[in-house]
């Protein structure tokens, strides 16, 4: 799966990328700010995944 859309606080923005190379944007030229901000810190703090690169490709590693 990928994320192409966040909603939060009444709006959405559009995420662009693919799979897990760390390349995208989130919105066009807009800051993340107020609860997008916050539902965006709260997915990093509760999980425990990782990523990086093995064999030229980007996979998940478990930590």
């Amino acid at each position: 799966m990928t994320v192409r859309e966040l909603y939060a606080g009444g709006s959405g923005t559009m995420v662009s990328g693919s799979g897990y190379t760390p390349s995208g944007k989130i919105g066009e030229g807009h800051n993340v700010a107020g609860a997008l901000r916050e539902c965006l810190l709260a997915g990093v703090l509760c999980n425990d995944a990782g990523f990086g690169r093995s064999n030229r490709h980007w996979e998940v590693v478990e930590t």
